[in-house]
């Protein structure tokens, strides 16, 4: 569970490199936190939940774009490409796109490769 100490500890840090890996297991984990959260909320009705959801995506948001950005380096990308994700449909697709591309091997503009790096 590094990769999710490492989501909150670098909320606010956008320089750097995040590997693939640990980009889509953190997404993961918080994917199936807020649904479970979703569910819960659903199932009871309880309006305290609704709002914890609601507290709890507001609090990921800056350090999941800050872990696009750094994906994006990993890739060699600048961190700008993350507003294309504002074109409808299609600027998704090519962010998604760059998301699941293998990044570079070895150090790039952005830092030392992360599969090499220990933190």
């Amino acid at each position: 569970m590094e990769f999710y100490k490492q989501f909150w500890t670098r909320y606010f840090d956008f320089n750097g490199r995040t590997g693939r890996k640990d980009y889509w297991m953190t997404v993961l984990v918080n994917v199936a936190i807020l649904f479970t959260l979703i569910f819960v909320s659903a199932a009871t009705g309880s309006t305290a939940i609704t709002f914890l959801y609601a507290v709890l995506w507001l609090a990921m948001l800056v350090p999941s774009i800050s872990m696009v950005v750094r994906r994006l380096h990993d890739t060699g990308r600048s961190g700008a490409w993350f507003f294309i994700c504002f074109v409808p449909i299609i600027g998704s697709l090519i962010l998604l796109f760059f998301l699941v591309t293998r990044g570079q091997t070895g150090e790039n503009i952005y830092g030392p490769d992360p599969l090499t790096q220990s933190f």
